[in-house]
């Protein structure tokens, strides 16, 4: 028995009607045991990853913003409690820091670019269906059109940066 006899955990024989098989046992160390242990990774393109950044840097400081305006809203009122022009204040007779702090929230929301994952999704259908209608991307042989199975498809076009091949040409 060695290395050609071996048949893993996940393998499947064929054209075969009988075996004689002996399980082993190696515990967790098994290839097949350390690929299944990690978490599959999540795919995200280049693009969609700087905006994911970009937008957490703008929440913070969306936060940041609103914190600050509350807290510069209560140090004002705290010291003119009798401000007839501000209704808030006139009505309650104290401020709600709490209650300055979402309305602070609410009214700079827009600091967010919510749309901004609208229009990049717009822009990958259209560019996936320029892509579908390419007559440059058809193989006649196999009668196989391009078909478009992601929207990130576009953005990864062009990032190879090295292709490492042998002697032969081959990868």
């Amino acid at each position: 028995v060695d290395s050609r006899n071996l048949l893993l955990r996940g393998s499947t024989l064929r054209n075969t009607a009988w075996v004689f098989g002996q399980v082993v046992y190696t515990g967790g160390d098994t290839k097949i045991s350390l690929n299944n242990g990690a978490p599959a990774a999540l795919k995200q393109s280049t693009v969609e990853s700087t905006v994911n950044r970009l937008l957490v840097g703008v929440l913070v400081l969306e936060l940041c913003v609103v914190t600050a305006a509350a807290a510069g809203m209560y140090s004002r009122v705290s010291k003119d409690a009798a401000a007839w022009y501000l209704p808030y204040v006139a009505s309650s007779g104290r401020l709600s820091v709490v209650g300055g702090w979402f309305t602070f929230l609410i009214l700079l929301n827009n600091y967010v670019p919510i749309s901004l994952y609208v229009s990049l999704e717009i822009a990958h259908l259209v560019q996936g269906v320029l892509m579908d209608s390419d007559l440059g991307m058809y193989h006649a042989d196999s009668d196989t059109p391009f078909a478009t199975r992601t929207t990130n498809l576009n953005e990864e076009l062009g990032q190879v940066s090295y292709v490492f091949t042998d002697k032969t040409g081959t990868l």
